[in-house]
């Protein structure tokens, strides 16, 4: 293996020359000429790097070099620390900065520093100060002050080692100065392990060189990343070049680094940028399904709409209408009740007051289907100008048949039956026992807590009437006028299936002994022995509105 020689390079003052260790000690004879020559003093060496005086020494293999004097001050090239490859690039920067481009460089850069705004000119060094700092010392290639900032350059015409690049950064943001290394030449998409490690040294990601297309002002050409969202929307980060003077720099005051667009920040804005893009393009998706949601439901609306006016002035029955309501989703059923507009009034009626009023016989399934479906909205308890109901325009209109049903179909909705209907309906020519019956069956609707239950108590209302009678112990809502035959109404075709409610029922509300104390010919025990040995299949519908209506019943 050669000898590795950690300073390669020494240069002779008197001689103005830079040495090569590699050339004058490659052979013996020569090199101890060469040392005979220092020991003289016709040599006057010194480090390039650090300036200090070096000597020619030798070593047991007869191995001659360069060497620091043992009490010289730091210098990279003394701790014998490089690796081969290492040593290698150091010595061609040392090269590099004797080179005439080197120095015609730094030279440029100084005299066009001098004359830029902002530029203390008497601050302008180029390559002739050390900064010392607690163990170490640098000399840049240019320094100047700029608005109060320190500025150092460091000009690179030769690959650099990571190990050269963290100590100059490392050195320089100690002492708060800002460090610009000026890279001669490099092609950003092929780059370098030394450009990537000034890249990602910094995280704004900008290389710099001289612009030398400029001879009357210091500018730079700076190579960058410039984040941005593209119409795909995703972000892409090309490099970018651009001419740029000091003043166009920021200059980032902890990490002491300028830079002209920072790559980090750029990327985040362009990344904030592209969220809100796409945030955006939701939000306009949104309205635009919901812009077609309201022209779909519009349509679906009127067409019901449309059908619906028809059916009623053709008469036609509305009994399977409500299939045409469940193809209108939510939307739909909003415009289609503004449509219909039963918030408002005419002619000092609420609109359903005003159809109620106004239905003929044929018109009958159409109010039916306006009570009933209560996907239909308007206000059951509104009251018109002359203070009538709902409840009251259903009874006050002869035309309409069924008027049982149409009631039920109010509760359901949450009709409150008011003092004026109680005393309106008891003043309408309706028998005794019908009117009774109808009480009684809107006292069920107004009580039951779930409404759904009208249905079934209508239904089954002589069921429920039986019930009610045992109850009261009279008879309810049917003409006959004997307990016997009210008994045996109870077991017969059309009440038997019930028998599991009724038999409870009579015997809870003591109305069992009351038939047993008429029943002088035992025609009620014998149809309630038929009954029992028949056992009948029973029907339990309204299982649900006896225990709602009938609690005590199922008392233990």
């Amino acid at each position: 293996m050669a000898y590795q020689r950690s300073i390669v390079l020494a240069f002779d003052r008197k001689a103005n020359v830079l040495l090569d260790a590699n050339e004058i000690f490659k052979i013996a004879k020569a090199g101890y000429e060469v040392r005979k020559q220092y020991n003289s003093g016709e040599l006057d060496l010194y480090c390039p790097e650090c300036d200090q005086n070096l000597m020619v020494s030798d070593s047991k293999k007869d191995h001659l070099h360069f060497k620091h004097f043992p009490h010289a001050g730091y210098c990279d090239l003394k701790d014998g620390k490089q690796s081969e490859l290492e040593a290698q690039l150091y010595t061609d920067i040392l090269r590099a900065k004797e080179s005439d481009r080197h120095k015609s460089l730094k030279n440029k850069m100084a005299v066009l520093l001098r004359q830029t705004p902002g530029v203390e000119s008497e601050s302008v060094i180029a390559d002739t100060r050390f900064f010392f700092g607690a163990t170490e010392k640098r000399r840049p290639d240019v320094y100047c002050k700029y608005l109060g900032k320190e500025l150092v350059f460091e000009i690179q015409l030769s690959q650099l080692s990571q190990r050269y690049i963290l100590g100059r950064h490392k050195f320089y943001q100690e002492k708060g100065m800002y460090l610009i290394w000026i890279l001669d030449n490099f092609d950003v998409h092929g780059q370098s392990q030394m450009e990537r490690d000034i890249k990602y040294l910094s995280k704004s990601q900008n290389f710099f060189r001289l612009d030398e297309s400029v001879d009357s002002d210091f500018r730079l050409l700076c190579t960058y990343k410039s984040p941005f969202v593209t119409d795909e929307r995703t972000v892409i980060s090309p490099w970018q070049k651009k001419s740029v003077s000091l003043a166009e720099l920021k200059f980032d005051k902890v990490r002491c680094q300028a830079y002209y667009l920072h790559y980090e920040y750029a990327l985040l804005a362009a990344q904030g940028k592209l969220a809100a893009l796409i945030e955006q393009d939701r939000e306009d998706a949104r309205k635009e399904r919901l812009e077609l949601a309201h022209q779909q439901a519009e349509s679906s609306a009127k067409a019901v709409f449309d059908k619906l006016v028809r059916f009623k002035k053709n008469g036609y029955n509305f009994y399977k209408f409500d299939e045409e309501m469940d193809g209108l989703n939510a939307l739909a059923l909003e415009k289609l009740n503004e449509k219909l507009g039963f918030g408002g009034r005419h002619l000092g009626k609420p609109l359903l007051h005003h159809y109620i009023a106004r239905a003929n016989k044929v018109q009958d399934s159409f109010i039916a289907f306006l009570l009933r479906d209560e996907r239909i909205l308007f206000d059951v308890n509104a009251l018109g100008d002359d203070g009538r109901t709902c409840f009251q325009e259903i009874y006050l209109n002869a035309a309409l048949q069924y008027k049982q049903r149409l009631a039920k179909y109010i509760f359901t909705r949450g009709y409150r039956l008011t003092d004026a209907d109680r005393v309106f309906f008891n003043s309408t020519e309706i028998e005794a026992w019908d009117k009774e019956a109808d009480s009684l069956l809107f006292s069920y609707f107004e009580r039951l807590k779930d409404k759904s239950l009208a249905n079934d108590v209508l239904k089954n209302c002589g069921i429920f009437e039986m019930i009610e009678s045992a109850r009261q112990q009279r008879i309810i809502g049917s003409r006959y006028t004997s307990w016997i035959s009210f008994g045996v109404k109870a077991t017969g075709a059309g009440n038997r299936q019930f028998w599991s409610y009724l038999k409870p029922a009579f015997k809870h509300y003591g109305l069992w002994e009351i038939i047993l104390a008429h029943d002088k010919k035992g025609t009620f025990q014998r149809k309630v022995a038929e009954l029992e040995n028949e056992k009948p299949k029973q029907l339990y519908v309204i299982d649900e509105a006896v225990r709602e209506l009938y609690p005590d019943l199922f008392k233990t």
